[in-house]
């Protein structure tokens, strides 16, 4: 159930940008959404990480301790790995490739293969490989996208978007493939590897399609209330929480750490969230934002 808890609270980010890149939203509300969503899937890799390790002694008391010592190191280390690697070749571009003549594709090359050292090093020292790409991806942005040539940075913004949308599609299509290769009756208990959509797989279905869209609606309206304590000047407004929750869509990190437990009952489940935050919540999300005058 924990392990479950932790990878279906993946929220999406490349689901959620294409969502608001159709809107016209301010852009304080643009970065919360974005932000959070970028956030809340870090945390639940690492979480899932640590649970994945401890199982069910996760939350004995004895354990307990431990797994908050791993869960806070295995999120700093990632952070530290992913940094270091990112700023090594924002300083690699200006100081190597600046010198040696700008080149396109060796700048390119470079930006591609330091984020995949970021995610190799990390998995190697037992760290989060995806919070690590995530964090090296954001001082890339910031520093290395600076120190190349303006046809890298054009060249890499445009290819680099179109791999991700192609990655974010295959996973999408895989997906759907997976929704229509079963058939029969599911036993929720089971732990063999086989799914089938059956009336009690369907009923505990939708009861955690609304668990789901309820605590996510808790969640978001409590942290953002104890956020405007400190945020007197530009506090979230109502309708602001509003988008948030209904704008937090489930995608391809879900369905891949769903995967990696090779239970299709969860497989089942996590497509079940999937599919109704994106078809239902992400197709009207642009209505929402013009009914609550977010526009």
């Amino acid at each position: 159930a924990s392990l479950f808890g932790s990878l279906i609270s993946a929220t999406d980010p490349v689901a959620t940008l294409a969502i608001l890149s159709t809107v016209h939203i301010s852009p304080v509300l643009f970065a919360l959404i974005f932000g959070e969503a970028m956030l809340n899937d870090a945390v639940s890799i690492v979480l899932y990480q640590v649970l994945r390790w401890y199982g069910d002694d996760a939350f004995s008391l004895s354990a307990m301790p431990v797994v908050m010592v791993d869960f806070l190191g295995i999120a700093v280390g990632s952070v530290l790995v992913g940094s270091g690697v990112g700023l090594c070749s924002a300083y690699l571009q200006r100081q190597v490739m600046g010198r040696a003549g700008h080149s396109v594709t060796g700048e390119m090359t470079l930006v591609i293969l330091f984020g995949y050292l970021a995610y190799v090093a990390s998995d190697a020292c037992n760290l989060s490989g995806i919070t690590a790409l995530l964090v090296c991806g954001i001082c890339q942005r910031y520093y290395t996208f600076y120190s190349i040539s303006h046809e890298a940075q054009h060249a890499s913004h445009h290819v680099l978007k179109l791999m991700a949308s192609r990655a974010e599609q295959f996973v999408f299509l895989y997906l759907g493939i997976n929704v229509f290769l079963v058939s029969g009756e599911a036993d929720l208990t089971s732990q063999v590897v086989r799914r089938e959509w059956g009336q009690a797989l369907l009923c505990f279905a939708f009861f955690e399609v609304a668990l789901c869209v309820f605590a996510r609606l808790v969640m978001v309206l409590c942290m953002c209330g104890l956020a405007n304590l400190q945020r007197k000047h530009r506090p979230s407004h109502f309708n602001e929480m509003m988008l948030m929750w209904w704008a937090g869509l489930r995608g391809a990190m879900a369905f891949a750490l769903a995967k990696d437990l090779d239970n299709e009952v969860i497989v089942s489940l996590t497509i079940t969230v999937v599919l109704f935050t994106n078809l239902v919540q992400g197709c009207t999300t642009a209505w929402l934002v013009r009914r609550l005058n977010l526009v």
